[in-house]
């Protein structure tokens, strides 16, 4: 410290002269003395570090011995327990032998946790002596006649000052602001219970020239990973870190930076307990005498258990145990409605901590008692303005089944409803800020909620303009007086077919009210939006929707479709057409999802948009002679037995909605107001005039400044730069340079509107503290270089592909090259990630789109290139020489085929020629038949011939002479999951290197997932290298490769092996792999997208007239790849019989022969395994395939139908006579026939059946199985409408709640019968009453004559009538 004072005194005396240097002083030996007293804590430190040890010692110790003594009681209280079975006289000298050993069980149990607890209260004391070493000044720097002090390179304290005498800018320079940052949470270190809010409190300002600079950024950091970047106003600010933290100590950073970067730092230290409440209690329960409360209490730590009842505390409980369940008996309550709460409080280092609170509404009935009571677990509070609540309720009429409710809002009704029993959800949307009442009445009781909403800053409506219909399902419910309503202005839907039970009103997995138009169910609005042509006023038609339970995906659930003109949506494909154009956008089921279309007025551009989640994701351009009026024009018809569609909204507009109105109204209409936020807050990119500014753009977006008069426009056209990169999240990751040498890249990609640019930084990297380094890692673990290119990706829009591909090439292929097996760093595919870039012109700063920051492919240090070492690019698909049937290498010809990338300009092929010489030796197509000039023996084969099976033997068996089998097998494999269409000739780099066989490095990987080499969105999940496209074309470029052809089929069964592999580890799961593109993507908002939309491909029509950039604009493909990697996946899995494909099975066990048939719902390879024999062929969706049995006898045979969600239809399995079935994953089946109803048939064998949430399920027939005992749930099959079970023997069949049922046969052994909401039932028959000791008929069709049942059910029988 004395060296630091000393150091900082000569530098303050050099740069202000000696008068300044005294004003200095007792800043200084304040610094000294605080330095010295951190000195002592180091000291005091280490020892607590050897405490800290002897006391993990001795807990260990402790906690030996504690499990010892638990052992030992255990064993005590089991042999008391067999004194007690043994000498009942004895009975109560054993039970107290028992309860004593189970009390010093307990205790030595509680120790244990005791001395846990203590050794955490000593690592806590540990941690805060790290926090404060972790600010102790390392250092100092005087910036605008301010002293700052740093800890390692952080400032932690400053300014202090101002002081006389200073000259320029002396930290980090080009501003004059002042920033001040204070703690004013009052603490730095405390404990909290994991999982609870944790906020903290600060106070900061940046001032420049004694004006605000405007709002900072509040990074978040603990234990060293990056939580949050918030934006916040100047002033005091509050965040809770509660979700950032982890269970024990948490280390966190407080990094506060204004508009010019200056940053201070504030350090915490928080542990996070883990102290949480749980419990199955089930508040739906009615209880009219002692309510037993069971809980579970989870912590290692001594603590107090509160039960409170109405607000009163009713007991408290003291324990040590964790995880264990306990329970307290609450005295029966008067007639109403009671609050029930519980958590348990404890006492760590001096501060009491909370866990969770568990709260309940419970409802206690009184006999003769007939007033209704309404419940609601509900809790007063406030709420952010547009959140949509999602009020549960419970409405009790001891005198009826169902209770006529009210439900209003500051004194408004806003609904009426007829409720069951059962719990109700109020969804309401509380669009206006202040104070609102929410009533719940029922007669002459009601409940009132207070919430205040506060106001919201958004400034964002939906558009008005030009509006002609709006249906919205925000706060709708099937309990409403008139569910059958909905409309707007003179529009009025009209329902058919909703039993708004299973359909109509419903919540989705967010609790978002939808419309569900499900089974039998349609919804007709009478607009006609393509009555009249509207290519003058233009047209806007959005809907929000999702779509689920499909079993035809190109089932119709919505169309305004005549003459071949209007819109079709099915459940992964929308269309909208007119007289002559047409355009489509893929999406998977089960999302959520907002489709839009908007028609551009001919005086316009005469574009047709299609936009994805306020995304534009595709647009052509209409004939000015088309016409989009039908001739006939049609009604907006919702519905269809083949699959299940959910509405949010549609939006009808008489105009043509802009982009930026677009995505207004999608964040508009966003229910969740948690995300309506999120999606408002990144999207604020634009200032006063509509442009994307820097100082707009999301705290965790990068970016990169050009700044130069001009910028390269071709390749060759080299500009020397300057500029500035800026990584938000981590500063030190930021630079500026100059002098760079800036080229386009890329051959093709030169004449597009929007480059890419190779940049070499010749000048280096100066970073935040002015130092210049040569090189810069592309991250922290990357190989450092001084060369990179920043892609623009025009022709790949989605502008993550080529990047995410490579990168998840590199991390997963099993083959390492030898650069890789030295030095973890070196790649063999590009590493990137995504920016956005500008242009300062030096007069104004210039968006220029969305880029990736990559590696370039010239940089060898990268790849780990070195002497000797060679590596080619193949440079086009068809000649012979890439297709490796040509070996001629003499002249120059074939450098039109090959370029040398390492060593570059390298111009001698006798290493390529020779590998084509072996490779052309094995053509199968050259084959002569004549014969050989030497007998070969391959595989124990012996050839004498020129056959094409001599020369596939030969490949296998010398391949690995030539080849890295591992490192092209992967290349094979990974190129036809991803359909990598554009990679088997050109963009592939045949390489070798230190001493390896030949293989190819990855590269340009933007032609995949479904995308031609136009980048036109046209190839199916389902096609493979062997397919052609309608008009006969190869699907993959290079397809006729003799390396292709010849591994495909020599190493069928390595491939294979890998897949299985790589899918058993998860490395290529859909879920992994979409995260990587999400994550990748979400860098970038919607606003992003389209702006850089507008540039790349719109802006060259508008001012060159030129339409050929327009099929490029395909958005983020978030929907598409969606799609196209899930059903993609599960093709693959059904063809290599791996991943998914081996845990979706149908489970059978079968007792005689028979053939299965199955329907896929997908194109898949069909498979089913009886016994050890796997029969498998590939299989077209909706064509039935009849996988036929090999072995000679079925006798308790496992049977497995792989790929089951895959499937419509298995067949009629009843001749198997199967004794075992689960159906549980065939979540696709339609029919399932186990039984028959044949007089002739019966079998014995079924004694088990399950299924699970089938819900596309229409027909159950088990009939004649006699030995069927059990009880069978059905309830997750939504669309059932017959089941028979004549002739079993089930007790008991759980049905759904409402649905679609039209036949149900039971037999005479069912003791439960309980038919809820199935008014369509026409066929019941049961054989007989006798036995049934549960009724519940609860709005039921005609077929059930209640007094007839009734009679039936024998007197004296005990049997629970209710609804009947």
């Amino acid at each position: 410290m004395a060296d630091l004072q000393e150091e900082l005194q000569r530098f303050l005396t050099a740069r202000f002269g000696v008068d300044v240097k005294d004003a200095f002083v007792s800043c200084i030996q304040k610094i000294h003395k605080e330095n010295l007293d951190v000195v002592e804590l180091e000291k005091s430190m280490t020892e607590a570090e050897q405490d800290l040890l002897t006391a993990k010692k001795e807990l260990s110790d402790l906690t030996s011995k504690a499990i010892d003594a638990a052992s030992e009681a255990t064993q005590e209280a089991s042999d008391a327990k067999t004194i007690a079975r043994a000498a009942e006289s004895n009975s109560s000298e054993a039970l107290a032998a028992a309860k004593n050993a189970k009390d010093e069980s307990f205790n030595a149990s509680g120790d244990a946790q005791l001395a846990m607890s203590a050794a955490q209260d000593m690592q806590q004391s540990f941690s805060n002596m790290e926090l404060l070493l972790s600010e102790k000044v390392d250092g100092a720097f005087v910036e605008n006649g301010y002293l700052y002090l740093t800890s390692n390179n952080e400032v932690v304290a400053g300014p202090l000052g101002p002081f006389s005498g200073t000259g320029g800018s002396g930290g980090s320079g080009g501003n004059n602001a002042v920033l001040m940052v204070s703690n004013t949470s009052g603490w730095l270190s405390k404990s909290v219970a994991y999982g609870k809010e944790c906020p903290i409190q600060i106070t900061w300002s940046s001032l420049e020239d004694e004006m605000p600079t405007g709002n900072g950024v509040m990074r978040v950091t603990v234990n060293g990973i990056v939580k949050a970047m918030l934006d916040i106003p100047q002033g005091a600010v509050t965040a809770d870190l509660g979700p950032y933290l982890a269970v024990g100590g948490n280390a966190v950073r407080i990094q506060v930076s204004d508009a010019y970067s200056n940053s201070r730092t504030i350090n915490f230290n928080i542990n996070a307990i883990e102290a949480s409440m749980s419990s199955t209690f089930d508040s739906g329960t009615v209880f009219d005498g002692i309510i037993p409360f069971t809980y579970v209490p989870v912590g290692a730590i001594s603590k107090t258990v509160h039960i409170l009842l109405d607000g009163k505390e009713l007991a408290t409980a003291n324990t040590t145990s964790s995880g264990r369940q306990m329970s307290y008996a609450i005295p029966a309550q008067k007639h109403g409605a009671h609050t029930l709460e519980a958590y348990f409080d404890a006492t760590i280092n001096g501060q009491t901590i909370e866990s969770n609170h568990l709260y309940y509404e419970i409802i206690c009935v009184e006999s003769l008692n007939t007033t209704p009571i309404i419940a609601t677990s509900f809790q007063n509070g406030t709420v952010a303005q547009y959140t949509t609540l999602a009020i549960p309720f419970t409405v009790y009429d001891p005198a009826n089944l169902t209770a006529e409710v009210e439900l209003s809002a500051n004194g408004n009704v806003v609904s009426r409803q007829t409720v069951d029993r059962t719990q109700q959800i109020w969804s309401y949307r509380a669009d206006s800020a202040g104070d609102l009442a929410l009533e719940i009445s029922c007669g002459s009781a009601s409940r009132t909620i207070a919430v205040t909403a506060t106001a919201s800053e958004m400034e964002i409506e939906a558009e008005t303009e030009g509006l002609s219909l709006y249906l919205s399902s925000a706060g709708r419910s099937n309990t409403e007086d008139e569910p059958g309503a909905w409309g707007y202005k003179d529009v009025s839907a009209v329902f058919t077919g909703f039993n708004f039970t299973s359909n109509g009103w419903q919540l989705d997995e967010e609790k978002v009210p939808v419309l569900r138009v499900s089974g039998d169910a349609r919804l007709t609005i009478p607009v006609q939006p393509f009555g009249k042509d509207f290519r003058t006023a233009g047209k806007t038609i959005e809907i929000e929707f999702a779509t689920r339970d499909v079993m035809n995906y190109d089932a119709v659930v919505l169309s305004c479709m005549s003459g071949n003109r209007g819109i079709s949506i099915t459940p992964q494909l929308a269309t909208l057409r007119s007289e002559q154009k047409e355009i489509t956008t893929r999406y998977k089921e089960n999302e959520h999802l907002r489709l839009s279309f908007v028609v551009e007025k001919k005086a316009a551009n005469r574009l047709i948009y299609c936009y994805i989640n306020g995304i534009m994701s595709g647009v052509v351009q209409y004939p000015a002679d088309d016409d989009f009026a039908q001739s006939a024009p049609v009604d907006i018809s919702i519905g269809s037995r083949d699959a299940t569609i959910d509405l949010y909204c549609i939006r009808i507009y008489d105009n043509d909605l802009t982009r930026h109105q677009i995505l207004n109204n999608w964040i508009a209409d966003t229910q969740v107001v948690e995300t309506m936020l999120e999606r408002y807050s990144r999207n604020h990119v634009f200032d006063a005039y509509s442009q994307i500014v820097i100082s707009q753009l999301p705290k965790d977006l990068p970016y990169l400044v050009l700044d130069g008069t001009e910028l390269p426009q071709y390749k060759g056209d080299v500009k020397t730069m300057g500029g500035y990169y800026t990584d938000p999240v981590n500063g030190s990751r930021s630079f500026t340079f100059s002098g760079a040498e800036v080229d386009v890249q890329g051959t093709s990609s030169q004449y597009y509107a929007r480059k890419n640019y190779k940049v070499k930084f010749k000048g280096g990297f100066v970073d935040s503290s002015g130092n210049t380094q040569e090189t810069y890692k592309l991250r922290s673990v990357s190989v450092p270089t001084n060369t990179f290119t920043f892609k623009a990706d025009v022709a790949s829009s989605e502008g993550a592909n080529n990047v995410e591909l490579a990168r998840l090439y590199d991390e997963t292929c099993p083959f390492r090259t030898a650069p890789q097996k030295q030095d973890s760093r070196i790649r063999q595919g590009i590493d990137g990630f995504p920016i956005v870039v500008f242009w300062y012109d030096g007069e104004m700063t210039r968006f220029l789109g969305k880029y990736n920051f990559n590696n370039d492919k010239g940089t060898a240090e990268v790849f780990g290139f070195a002497d000797g070492d060679e590596s080619w690019e193949i440079l086009n698909n068809t000649s012979d020489r890439v297709l490796w049937k040509d070996d001629n290498y003499t002249g120059t010809d074939w450098q039109g085929d090959f370029e040398a990338r390492y060593p570059k300009d390298y111009a001698d092929p006798a290493n390529l020629a020779e590998l084509v010489a072996w490779l052309k030796n094995t053509d199968q197509s050259a084959a002569t038949g004549g014969k050989l000039a030497v007998n070969r023996t391959f595989d124990g084969v012996l050839y004498t011939k020129d056959t094409v099976e001599y020369r596939l033997a030969k490949f296998r068996s010398e391949f690995e002479q030539h080849f890295e089998k591992d490192a092209v097998l992967f290349y094979y494999l990974f190129t036809e999951l991803f359909l990598m269409v554009d990679s088997r000739a050109k963009n592939m780099f045949p390489t070798f290197m230190a001493g390896s066989k030949w293989f190819s490095l990855p590269y340009d990987f933007d032609t995949a997932i479904g995308i031609n080499n136009e980048g036109a969105l046209v190839f199916s999940y389902n096609l493979e290298d062997i397919d052609h496209t309608a008009s006969g074309a190869d699907i993959y470029n290079g397809q006729q490769s003799v390396l292709w052809i010849n591994v495909r089929q020599a190493f069928y069964e390595d491939i294979k092996a890998m897949y299985q592999k790589l899918r058993s580890k998860g490395m290529l799961s859909f879920a992994v792999t979409e995260q990587r593109f999400e994550e990748h993507q979400a860098k970038w908002p919607e606003a992003i997208f389209n702006e850089d939309a507008y540039f790349k491909y719109l802006q060259p029509l508008m001012e060159q007239n030129t339409a050929s950039y327009l099929s490029m604009l395909q958005g983020s493909k978030a929907e598409q790849r969606k799609w196209w990697l899930y059903n993609r996946l599960r093709y693959l899995d059904s063809k290599y019989n791996a991943g998914d494909a081996l845990t979706d099975v149908v489970t059978l066990r079968g007792y005689a022969k028979d053939d299965i048939t199955v329907t896929p719902y997908a194109d898949i390879y069909a498979a089913v395994k009886y016994g050890s024999y796997l029969v498998q062929q590939r299989a077209n969706r909706n064509e039935a395939y009849t996988l036929v049995c090999p072995l000679s006898n079925v006798n308790d045979t496992e049977i497995y139908i792989y790929s089951a969600s895959q499937l419509q239809s298995i067949g009629d399995l009843s001749g198997l006579m199967v004794g075992y079935a689960d159906f549980s994953m065939a979540t696709r089946l339609q029919e399932l026939k186990v039984g028959d109803a044949a007089d002739t048939y019966s079998n014995g064998n079924l004694t088990e059946l399950y299924l699970g949430n089938n819900t596309l399920l229409r027909s159950l027939d088990v009939r004649n199985c006699p030995n069927l005992k059990q009880s069978v749930d059905v309830s997750g099959c939504a669309n059932i409408e017959h089941l028979y079970f004549d002739e079993t023997a089930v007790t008991g069949i759980q049905l759904p709640n409402g649905g679609i049922l039209k036949t149900l046969h039971l037999p005479e052994t069912v003791t439960n019968l309980t038919v809820r909401n199935q008014t369509a039932i026409t066929d019941f028959s049961i054989g007989g009453y006798d036995n049934i000791s549960t009724l519940r008929l609860e709005n039921v069709s005609a077929a059930f004559d209640k007094k007839a049942i009734l009679d039936a059910i024998p007197v004296g029988t005990p049997c629970a009538r209710n609804g009947a």
